[in-house]
């Protein structure tokens, strides 16, 4: 049996060899064209299609390159279940392990996630936050969070549901999920000072962000309770890449034998490279002259280092943000999680040389 294609169908077949997109309207025209009486409206859902009908209609839908049309079904629904997520440095393994995280659990639920790097701009995250606000996401995740961030003011004043991740304000009704910054720091300086360490060197990214100035101020209180006197040139701070790290700890190794730090503590992890480069470029070994403490969002880090459970951050921002979105939050839902973090040893840390 031959079947003659009528001239709505060679339109139809016409324009999907063209890439072009086809509408649920033109692929029903189609298969009423090829199969009478079919109504437009609801066609697909109808208890009352038979089952050959219901195949036949769906035959054509594939055959015709039909796509739900996701801006028209979100207009409807007033939900577009996709996120949107701000890293400051998509280089950075932290958040690299982040956002999988993150990207996992939501696509579990049914959203996809943009990922949107703004190399810690402010200025470019206002113009990344303003674009998506036009209607397109459900929900933000913050990892680029500071004290006066007007990005976040915008949103909040848009009244979307968002959730700061890692990094956070003071502001109390701020959703956020992350680790204590200071804790950190005190862990790191307990930890070497607990090796016989009194001079130690600290080297940071922006220690105006909140979570990484909470670092340098947790290592100075231990300091200063072991009754360490703080040497300002080694502590280096506002270290954007790898390359910076790397000079500043040349500098840092070229002081002299008096003033040398036995000791790093670098909790951050693009930097770690650098710093490990200049002590290799100085002919020293790690720990034997030096040791190096780090900081990671994995729980098997090639250093020593402060871990935090990077996974279930992720995991839990992602559901409360989702939960929040779909006006499904407890009343007794924790707004503000603290997660712990533990010290990994791989022995690039040890007793400070006699």
């Amino acid at each position: 049996m031959v079947r003659v294609m009528c001239a709505s169908c060679r339109g139809i077949s016409r324009r999907r060899g063209a890439q072009r997109s086809v509408s649920l309207r033109a692929a029903l025209r189609h298969s009423r064209c090829c199969c009478p009486n079919k109504k437009q409206s609801g066609i697909l859902r109808s208890a009352r299609i038979s089952p050959q009908k219901r195949a036949h209609i769906l035959e054509v839908v594939e055959r015709t390159g039909y796509r739900p049309n996701r801006v028209a079904k979100s207009l409807r629904m007033r939900r577009t279940h996709i996120l949107a997520m701000l890293t400051p440095d998509i280089t950075n393994p932290f958040h690299s392990f982040l956002f999988r995280a993150v990207e996992a659990r939501a696509n579990s639920s049914g959203y996809n996630v943009i990922l949107c790097n703004t190399d810690d701009d402010p200025d470019r995250s206002i113009k990344v936050v303003s674009t998506l606000c036009e209607g397109h996401i459900d929900g933000f995740l913050f990892a680029t969070a500071r004290e006066d961030d007007p990005s976040i003011e915008m949103v909040r004043g848009r009244k979307i549901p968002y959730v700061l991740i890692n990094r956070r304000r003071k502001d109390k009704d701020d959703p956020w999920f992350g680790s204590d910054p200071t804790r950190v720091g005190r862990i790191g300086g307990r930890h070497l000072t607990a090796l016989g360490h009194k001079r130690i060197a600290y080297l940071d990214g922006d220690i105006t962000v909140e979570q990484l100035g909470g670092r340098r101020e947790g290592l100075l209180e231990i300091l200063t309770e072991a009754g360490l006197e703080v040497d300002p040139s080694l502590l280096v701070t506002g270290l954007p890449t790898r390359r910076e790290a790397r000079d500043a700890m040349q500098e840092i190794l070229a002081l002299p034998p008096e003033r040398r730090p036995t000791a790093v503590f670098v909790p951050r992890t693009t930097l770690v490279d650098g710093v490990m480069d200049a002590i290799h470029t100085a002919h020293l070994q790690v720990p034997r002259d030096i040791s190096v403490l780090g900081f990671s969002a994995v729980p098997d880090p090639v250093v020593s280092s402060i871990c935090l459970p990077i996974k279930e951050i992720g995991e839990r921002a992602a559901d409360y943000l989702i939960k929040s979105v779909e006006d499904k939050l407890d009343a007794d839902e924790p707004q503000q999680v603290t997660f712990e973090t533990t010290l990994v040893d791989r022995g690039t840390t040890a007793q400070v040389s006699a």
